[in-house]
């Protein structure tokens, strides 16, 4: 008992200290764990410190009842060894667990504005494993209550939303600190090319028809068919698009959704 009480110690300064890694506690406190509930399981057996019943049906009742306040007296020192361990067993557990923490997260846009107020998620995942948190007013996200195995660990962060809404850097690892608030550029996916396809009034592919977004162009081929990149600065979710063809009836599409990834397919009526 003594020398698990000292091994408790040993672990509770290298926890403090932070001269073991996070691993070589756990493999640590997992071996003492180990020993302490053997002891337990040792000291709980019916048959360990019991008097034998063929000595107690010989004995007088004198005796029995000098044997039964020793035996007394055993149970009670089992009963407060078993305490003691359990009592270890727990500072091991909460020493694992360790004080939850909140985690704040900004959501923001390339500018620095508010994105995302009230609508999605937050997720973040670790080697302990994956959470989330609702994106709040202003575009913060608090996660309360946070495990303690997340503190100091390095995590990967994306968005859940409806829409194709992600973080800016994908491939960036970020530390969950209770002191410090992480910020997330993040920014609306698939808005860098529109694509589709265009058909005469009977079906048949076109050609040479002009698909427009602000001064932006790109014409069918043979099949009818037109992909037109839009570059950074004039990206965004919804844009108009023109169709021109000398010949046929002009066509205008406002509000289109570019990050919907949606082919546009129409048809066009000569003139």
């Amino acid at each position: 008992m003594l020398l698990q009480s000292a091994q408790v110690s040993d672990w509770q300064r290298a926890q403090a200290n932070g001269t073991l890694t996070r691993d070589e506690l756990r493999t640590l406190r997992n071996r003492i764990h180990a020993v302490l509930i053997s002891c337990i399981d040792d000291l709980s057996s019916d048959n360990t410190y019991a008097i034998p019943t063929d000595i107690l049906a010989q004995a007088t009742q004198q005796d029995r009842d000098l044997a039964q306040p020793e035996k007394k007296k055993r149970v009670g020192v089992i009963v407060g060894v078993s305490l003691a361990m359990v009592f270890f067993l727990f500072l091991l557990k909460k020493g694992c667990s360790g004080t939850p923490f909140t985690q704040t997260f900004i959501v923001a846009d390339a500018k620095g504005g508010v994105l995302l107020s009230n609508d999605g998620f937050v997720v973040f995942e670790s080697k302990f494993g994956k959470d989330s948190v609702r994106i709040g007013d202003n575009g913060q996200a608090s996660k309360t209550n946070l495990s303690d195995n997340f503190k100091g660990e390095p995590v990967t962060v994306y968005i859940s939303h409806p829409q194709p809404y992600q973080v800016a850097k994908r491939d960036s690892v970020y530390t969950l600190s209770p002191d410090m608030p992480i910020k997330l550029v993040v920014a609306l996916q698939y808005l860098d090319k529109l694509e589709g396809e265009i058909r005469d009034e009977n079906g048949n592919p076109l050609d040479s028809v002009r698909a427009s977004i602000q001064n932006l162009e790109a014409f069918t081929n043979k099949n009818g068919w037109f992909s037109l990149s839009i570059p950074p600065e004039r990206q965004a979710a919804f844009h108009r698009i023109s169709l021109d063809k000398k010949g046929y009836q002009s066509k205008t599409f406002n509000d289109v959704p570019i990050h919907t990834k949606r082919e546009l397919t129409t048809t066009m009526k000569r003139l």
